[in-house]
C-alpha cells in the first residue's frame, strides 16, 4: 500500500478517536451545582468571606476523588473537575462537607457541616441541584 494512502487513513482514524473521547469524557459528567442559605434564606458572601465544600468519593471508585468547591460572593456555587468548566462530576457516591480551613464566615456555621459527612448519590442522567443551610446544617438535593 503507497505510503500516502497508510498515512492519509491514519489521520482519519487519528480525527475518529481524538473527536470521540473528549466527547466520551464529557457526556460522564453530571452537573453538580447548589446555593448556600441561612434558615432557608439566601445567604450572599460578604467581603473576606469564603466557604470552601469538599467532595470525595464514597464508594470504592478508581481512582479515589476529592475536591474543592468555593461558593461565589452570590451564594451559589458549581462543581467540577477543578478544570473551571463547571460540567460536573463522574457517577458515583460522594461526601461532602466544608472545609473548615476554607471557610470564613460571618454567618455562624453549624459545626455538623464541618464534622459529619452528607452522602450524595450522583447518578448518570440526572443533574444535582443542592441546598446547604449553614444554621441547619442540613445538606438537602
Amino acid at each position: 500500500m503507497p505510503q500516502s494512502r497508510v498515512l492519509g487513513r491514519n489521520l482519519v482514524l487519528l480525527a475518529v478517536l481524538a473527536g470521540v473521547a473528549p466527547a466520551g469524557c464529557g457526556n460522564r459528567l453530571v452537573r453538580v451545582t447548589g446555593q448556600v442559605v441561612e434558615n432557608g434564606q439566601d445567604y450572599r458572601l460578604g467581603d473576606g468571606e469564603t466557604i470552601q465544600i469538599d467532595f470525595s468519593t464514597a464508594d470504592n471508585a478508581y481512582p479515589p476523588l476529592s475536591l474543592g468547591t468555593f461558593v461565589r460572593k452570590d451564594g451559589t456555587f458549581v462543581v467540577d473537575m477543578n478544570d473551571g468548566t463547571g460540567r460536573g462530576l463522574p457517577p458515583g457516591e460522594y461526601r461532602i462537607r466544608l472545609n473548615a480551613e476554607g471557610t470564613s464566615s460571618k454567618a455562624k456555621a453549624n459545626p455538623k457541616l464541618f464534622k459529619e459527612a452528607h452522602k450524595l448519590e450522583v447518578k448518570q442522567g440526572a443533574s444535582v441541584r443542592l441546598t446547604i443551610d449553614l444554621a441547619t446544617g442540613a445538606i438537602t438535593p
